[in-house]
């Protein structure tokens, strides 16, 4: 028994997002004590800057992207009760599930620097794309909650023959 995705629980999702968002997402870099040395005390060696800011910019474009793959398969799952379809070789399945992978990586990661004493130097894009995965785990954990409410069931991870999501068989 499914029924449409109202405006009321579409407004209750948005509105649990960004109140959740600050919990998880909060300043680029922590403040330091003026007795701690300062990021231009700090030496560095030769070249850091610019490898660094290439290895971010390509983990945080990787990362933007998992988490709009991420996005795309939770709308499509509050909207039909499955996620995305296997694709043409089983890509685009692939492509989702590698993308759930990589932005429970990237949130544990997040979490996991934001725990650590002093800067954390991310890339502008690296930092997008991690406030984009603290979103969309947020909203993934919403749409489980609407999954269950409005199908009452959660779809298997790969598809079974003859499961409710699988046009296998």
């Amino acid at each position: 028994m499914s029924r449409p995705c109202s405006r009321r629980g579409f407004r209750a999702l948005i509105l649990l997002t960004l109140a959740a968002t600050p919990l998880f997402v909060g300043p680029s870099a922590p403040q330091l004590s003026p007795a701690s040395p300062t990021r231009s005390q700090v030496p560095r060696p030769a070249g850091a800057d610019t490898k660094d800011a290439g290895e971010g910019a390509v983990f945080g474009a990787a990362g933007i992207g998992a988490s709009l793959i991420m996005a795309w398969s939770e709308w499509t799952l509050k909207s039909t009760g499955c996620g995305l379809p296997a694709g043409p070789f089983g890509l685009l399945g692939a492509a989702e599930g590698i993308s759930y992978l990589a932005v429970l990586g990237l949130v544990g990661y997040n979490i996991f620097t934001r725990s650590q004493p002093g800067p954390r130097n991310w890339s502008t894009a690296l930092e997008v794309a991690s406030g984009l995965a603290v979103l969309v785990t947020l909203a993934g954990a919403v749409v489980l909650y609407f999954q269950i409410q409005d199908y009452g069931f959660i779809p298997e991870a790969v598809p079974t023959e003859g499961g409710r999501c699988s046009n296998i068989g």
